[in-house]
């Protein structure tokens, strides 16, 4: 319960005026199998209001989670969801997801994991919000080519797409300005598409001195990110630090790829005993 007073000077609290009834149910099964070694079959169900007792949200998620051998996990759920969104407090029902996971840690050099999910999602613009069609997913891995270096992409891809139904829309929806056609016209187009691919790179040259580097595209704004970071570390608590943030936006056409703020720091901390 977060009360419409509610201050939150530090922390991951983003909303207030807030309450919440929450439901939790799991039951684990143990088959004497050579596959797999548990099954954890879940419900969770949660609703929201505000202080006056207005709706807001409620969310009805099954889900189900595989233990196999060799450190391999599988999920699976369904998610079937409502709520009020938007500058007009509109109600959007009809949401459904399907979630799909498989990670591995099947070898100590190579660890992956697949997040897949699929289904009707809000399109979460404030003053136009519309249930869209689309997926995501995540493909992720951790690569240990030697004992000092581990290597960690990333690949993000998501994709969401207006209704193809004119039944879908809301009746308050407007038609985007930067869309030159009809409402029928708009019908399963795509309101956006994109992959975010990330690598981090970490290499420890002695047992005080490493290095971290961080490189990322982004499609959705064509921005590089460069992020090179030295630590030198004396104990947990007394370290160096000299870092670098370079990053790029690609114009296209003849401009291309240009640097576009380049950032350098230095930092040090000392733990004094007393």
């Amino acid at each position: 319960m977060r009360s419409p007073a509610l201050r939150a000077d530090n922390g991951f609290i983003t909303q207030n005026n807030h309450h919440s009834f929450k439901f939790w149910q799991g039951y684990t099964f143990y088959p004497e199998g050579k596959v797999v070694d548990r099954i954890y079959a879940n419900l969770w169900v949660d609703r929201a209001y505000n202080y006056v007792g207005e709706f807001k949200s409620e969310h009805l998620f099954p889900f189900i989670n595989l233990q196999l051998k060799a450190q391999t996990n599988i999920f699976l759920s369904l998610e079937f969801s409502r709520e009020v969104f938007g500058v007009k407090q509109q109600e959007f029902t009809g949401m459904k997801n399907f979630h799909f996971d498989i990670g591995s840690n099947f070898s100590e050099p190579l660890q992956v994991q697949l997040h897949f999910l699929a289904g009707r999602k809000l399109y979460r613009d404030r003053e136009n919000p519309v249930i869209g069609a689309g997926y995501d997913y995540n493909l992720s891995a951790t690569f240990k080519p030697t004992r000092r270096l581990v290597i960690e992409p990333n690949l993000l891809y998501a994709e969401l797409n207006y209704p193809r139904d004119l039944t879908d829309f809301p009746t308050e929806f407007e038609i985007p300005d930067d869309f030159d056609g009809t409402l029928e016209e708009l019908a399963g187009t795509e309101i956006f598409s994109g992959y975010i691919l990330r690598t981090r790179l970490n290499y420890q040259f002695t047992k005080r001195l490493f290095l971290r580097l961080v490189m990322q595209y982004d499609n959705f704004d064509d921005l590089i990110d460069i992020d090179p970071l030295i630590t030198y570390r004396i104990n947990p608590f007394s370290a160096f630090y000299l870092g670098s943030a370079l990053d790029y936006q690609d114009y296209g056409g003849n401009t291309g790829i240009a640097k576009t703020e380049r950032t350098y720091f230095f930092k040090f901390q000392y733990l004094f005993q007393i």
